[in-house]
Parts: C-alpha cells; sequence; structure tokens
C-alpha cells in the first residue's frame, strides 16, 4: 500500500460477492466469456470521495464501497474523466435511483438478448454503462456484463486500474484519504 490514488467521482468498481445468484452470475458469464474467465458479478460507479457509489443492487440506490469489504474488488478510472463528466453521467443514472432491480432483464443476459431490449433501468454493469455514455465516453450500455467491463478497464488504454484486490480497511482508508462513509 501507500501508492494507491484517492478516488475520485466517476471511478468505477467490479466486486465478487458470495452467494448463489453471485455465482450463477459469474457461471453465465463465464459460459459467454472469450477468455474463459468470469472473475466479478457486480459492477457500481463511484459517487464521492468518500466511498459513496450508485448501484443497482435489489433497487438502484446510492450505497458506500464500504459495503465491499472483504471482497474482490477492481477500482478503475477513465484518464479522460473530469468533474464535470463525472457529474453529468450521475445526472444520467440518478434518473434511475429508486428503481427496482430490473430482474426481467436477467434472462435476457442468459440468453445473450439482452442488447436488443435497449430500454429501461439496466442491470448494475448497464448501469455502468449508462454513467459512461452519459458521461460523454462512446460505450454500450444494454447487454454489458461485470465480466464485460472488468475486461474492458484491463486493457483500455484510456483506463486506467487503480486497485485490484481484496478491499480492507486499510485499503479504503487509503483510496478515500481516511474520509470513507462510515
Amino acid at each position: 500500500m501507500g501508492n494507491l490514488k484517492v478516488l475520485r467521482p466517476g471511478d468505477l468498481f467490479c466486486s465478487r460477492s458470495k452467494g448463489a445468484l453471485s455465482c450463477a452470475i459469474r457461471v453465465v458469464q463465464w459460459f459467454w466469456s472469450t477468455d474463459n474467465e468470469s472473475t466479478y458479478n457486480h459492477t457500481g460507479v463511484v459517487a464521492n470521495p468518500e466511498g459513496g457509489t450508485v448501484e443497482a443492487r435489489w433497487r438502484i440506490h446510492h450505497y458506500r464501497l464500504k459495503d465491499q469489504l472483504g471482497h474482490r474488488v477492481l477500482i478503475a478510472r477513465n484518464l479522460g474523466m473530469t468533474p464535470i463528466r463525472a457529474a453529468t453521467g450521475l445526472a444520467v443514472v440518478e434518473k434511475d435511483v429508486g428503481c427496482l432491480y430490473p430482474v426481467w432483464r436477467l434472462p435476457l443476459h442468459l440468453l445473450k438478448l439482452s442488447k436488443f431490449f435497449a430500454f429501461g433501468p439496466g442491470v448494475c454493469s448497464e448501469l455502468t454503462g449508462k454513467f459512461m455514455a452519459g458521461a460523454g465516453f462512446k460505450n454500450i450500455v444494454y447487454g454489458l456484463t461485470p465480466d464485460d467491463l472488468a475486461d474492458r478497464w484491463r486493457i483500455d488504454k484510456d483506463m486506467e486500474v487503480i486497485f485490484e484486490g481484496q478491499l480492507t480497511i486499510e485499503v479504503l482508508a487509503e483510496l478515500t484519504n481516511g474520509r470513507w462513509e462510515k
């Protein structure tokens, strides 16, 4: 540690959680994956330097990166992200805040048909894609999976991975300059 960058609004993350649904998501992603890997099952957008997030869980809402403590996490930053772009992208996804998680989209992802039904609130990765498109970056929105995003963030020359590993309190404190949301 000691060399981590501080979180900024507009940073993006993927996480790997436990449970049957999380495992099912990774299995489906692995089945369709071109690299035979599927590490992450969830994504979200960092909304503030204290680790506040916007995510699609059971409800699309404001959460905290702290909720990912103990999980494997990848945090990435688009090198072209500015405060104005971050605010614009967050305003776009803010329109979906309060909506229930679009469970009806999961079978579409299972059958690789989700990109053909491009409307309404998206699953976590589609919400992240919607943020990126709203921030002015050419980005696919519907049909994205957490695995797609993690793979792209690792290889895209416009992206920088600022952390990958198990999220601990020490790492979170460093990422937030000790100001993490409790």
